[in-house]
């Protein structure tokens, strides 16, 4: 694999609502994961549609936070630059992020804990040079300490942090028999006993 090629994985697993996934739908994984060109995100029509709302409503000065989800590093500062011409008040971010996820450039499999949280504050950095809007965080429940997790994301210059009560998790269930080169069945999932 070239080394300007990402792989990235984004499932739905019923810890929030998806207009994109129906409802039952089972996620396949391919043991490598999939290597996929990215698209350049000027081209997708979802985050015109998104600023556009954005801007719309905050045109009635009606104050608008706006959500930032994403996962990896890149494109972070861009599209909180956007949200906040379009009008936002402030952003709040959400990271979705895989601890098990391969740092990159990295020998190790996995990410350790410090390098897991080290990306909240690095995104939160990184956000907060570009906006001058207020910017909130939304904490996981997985950090090694809550607390010192809060003070670190104060430290780097967090206007806020959101706790919430629904955690996505992945569901990964190891011992689900699954036939190699087995084709999908009619719901997109395995066909297994």
């Amino acid at each position: 694999m070239a080394s300007a090629e990402i792989i990235e994985v984004y499932s739905n697993t019923g810890g929030q609502a998806s207009k994109s996934t129906p409802p039952g739908a089972v996620a396949k994984f391919a043991a490598a994961g999939k290597a996929v060109p990215k698209k350049d995100p000027d081209a997708s029509l979802w985050p015109r549609q998104y600023l556009d709302l954005v801007q719309r409503a905050a045109k009635p000065g009606i104050p608008v936070i706006a959500s930032l989800n994403g996962s990896t590093p890149g494109g972070w500062t861009g599209y909180a630059r956007a949200m906040q011409d379009a009008g936002a008040a402030a952003i709040e971010l959400h990271i979705y992020y895989l601890p098990g996820d391969p740092p990159p450039g990295s020998a190790s499999p996995f990410a350790s804990g410090s390098d897991a949280e080290q990306r909240y504050v690095d995104i939160l950095t990184a956000v907060k040079s570009v906006v001058s809007v207020p910017v909130a965080v939304k904490l996981a429940p997985y950090f090694s300490s809550l607390g010192d997790m809060a003070l670190r994301l104060e430290r780097a210059g967090a206007d806020g942090l959101v706790l919430f009560n629904r955690f996505m998790q992945t569901d990964i269930d190891p011992f689900l028999p699954v036939a190699p080169g087995a084709p999908a069945d009619d719901r997109g999932g395995c066909p297994c006993p």
